[in-house]
């Protein structure tokens, strides 16, 4: 019963915070896409060689 309970004052809270979070979500997809274009240059290049490395050890 407590279970219930808890997905019913969930529902109504991602209902009123939903908007909210969805916002946060989208605007954090944002913030990382912007990160990665800027560190394509560099970083992830960086990234991809060491997990070429990691493969070819295993």
């Amino acid at each position: 019963m407590q279970y219930l309970y808890y997905l019913l004052l969930l529902s109504v809270l991602q209902s009123k915070v939903g908007v909210y979070l969805s916002d946060i979500i989208y605007f954090v997809h944002i913030v990382v896409g912007v990160l990665e274009m800027s560190l394509s240059g560099s970083e992830a290049n960086k990234v991809r060689k060491g997990k070429r490395k990691l493969e070819d050890i295993c």
